[in-house]
């Protein structure tokens, strides 16, 4: 199995939260900001995944789909997507980027709730 095969979401959820540095929210908190991280996240994938396939592959991903019905979509999409060329290259870049904008977002938030406090 690839790493894509393997790509844990909680964890990464879990890494953009701590890059961010709010580890310290309360539990109510914490649940909304990792439902929403989880769901843009698996939308990254999903985009960039959708974008370097072609027929073929969404023929294999509808395919994988019909056979198997208890599957789920973003299952078959990864299964499928471990057979693409260069994708776990393409995947860790897209989301080394979503890393870098999802904790650059955060760090500019705190320096602005820093000025408002100076001032």
């Amino acid at each position: 199995m690839s790493k894509i095969e393997n790509f844990d979401l909680v964890q990464y959820v879990k890494k953009v939260i701590a890059g961010c540095k709010l580890t310290d929210a309360t539990p109510e908190i914490l649940e909304e900001l990792e439902e929403a991280i989880a769901v843009r996240t698996t939308n990254r994938i999903i985009a960039t995944v959708t974008s370097y396939f072609s027929d073929k592959e969404v023929a294999e991903v509808a395919d994988l789909l019909q056979k198997n019905p208890k599957m789920e979509d973003f299952e078959a999409l990864m299964t499928v997507a471990a057979g693409v060329p260069q994708m776990e290259a393409h995947l860790e870049k897209s989301l080394d980027d979503l890393y870098q904008e999802l904790t650059y977002d955060s760090s500019e938030i705190a320096k602005a709730m820093e000025r408002a406090k100076k001032n």
